[in-house]
């Protein structure tokens, strides 16, 4: 799975890096009622960063996630999620430079949501500084 960036700012983002991860879990443990709690409990510190690029102006690039599938989804776990028995959820951050030179982090969340049959974002963990 990969997530695409955007840069919609006027000048590019510099040592752009993104870190994240996907996470599976049973539908009957519910969704992730606080995000940001539920990241600094269960990934502070374990956060891979995965390519540094430079993001142009109106220009997207794509950053894949780690996961702890490999490859494509299993049959059981595409019949866990098509019968709403599983949740995927894609949790990450992006850092980057602007040219003055500040860093700035953006987070982001979404799940999987079978009766649409797309991703929706959570609740939390969707900030921009």
């Amino acid at each position: 799975m990969s997530v695409e960036l955007s840069n919609y700012g006027k000048t590019v983002a510099l040592d752009a890096a993104d870190e994240g991860f996907i996470h599976i879990t049973k539908a009957s443990e519910g969704y992730i009622a606080n995000v940001d709690q539920w990241v600094n409990e269960n990934w502070n510190g374990k956060w891979e960063p995965s390519e540094v690029a430079v993001i142009f102006p109106e220009v997207n690039v794509s950053f894949g996630a780690s996961s702890n599938t490999v490859g494509h989804l299993s049959k059981e776990l595409e019949d866990d999620l098509a019968h709403k028995r599983s949740v995927i959820y894609m949790i990450g951050r992006v850092h980057y430079a602007d040219i003055f030179p500040v860093k700035h982090t953006t987070t982001f969340c979404a799940y999987y949501q079978p009766d649409f049959d797309q991703m929706e974002f959570c609740q939390g963990h969707n900030h921009a500084d």
